[in-house]
């Protein structure tokens, strides 16, 4: 099943909010029970809105590419 990480979000909320167990939503969408529990703590600390907000800006900062030693790859 594949999905918007944010759709799978919203899902894994209605679906706890319907009575599904953490085990059975991850189950369902395919990931770890870990990851619903720490999605749902997320919901219910910030809002659905802002830990929305904060998930689909997590983890976009470019990083620096790997800068190798000019005397590494010199041939002498």
């Amino acid at each position: 099943m594949l999905m918007e990480k944010t759709t799978e979000i919203v899902l894994a909320c209605e679906l706890f909010e319907q009575g599904l167990s953490k085990s059975a939503i991850a189950r369902l969408l395919g990931r770890d029970r870990e990851t619903i529990r720490l999605w749902l703590r997320g919901i219910e600390d910030h809002g659905q809105k802002e830990f929305l907000d904060k998930s689909a800006t997590a983890c976009r900062v470019p990083r620096p590419s790997r800068q190798v030693d000019a005397a590494k790859w010199m041939p002498w």
